[in-house]
């Protein structure tokens, strides 16, 4: 996770974005970019050491947030984020990335106009 710039890495039917960027220390954050107002994601298991952090995914038409993050032991977690409440999710797969980058149905990428 030691990239440099800021990426957008969904956007939902409602035209909410959502990204990261490393900050200069290497740490990742993640951010909701809500019609021009952003707002900081810090899953709170989160590391604070360069290539550790917050890594979003998708969101959902009401805002629910599936990312992953990078704990301070190094290993990647799958996490929901549900208006600032985290909760740290079960990988059937032993992956991180499997679940929280598999677009579950009602995301907003899913849903018809």
């Amino acid at each position: 996770m030691s990239q440099d710039g800021t990426f957008l890495v969904d956007v939902n039917n409602a035209g909410v974005g959502l990204g990261f960027h490393a900050d200069s220390s290497g740490v990742v954050h993640g951010f909701i970019d809500r019609y021009g107002e952003f707002t900081t994601i810090d899953d709170p298991n989160a590391g604070t050491a360069a290539g550790q952090g917050t890594e979003p995914g998708v969101v959902t038409l009401d805002g629910t947030v599936i990312g992953s993050y990078i704990a301070s032991n190094g290993v990647a977690y799958p996490y929901i984020d549900q208006g600032g409440t985290y909760t740290t999710l079960p990988s059937p797969t032993g992956s991180a990335f499997t679940l929280a980058f598999d677009t579950p149905p009602g995301c907003g990428r899913h849903e018809q106009d």
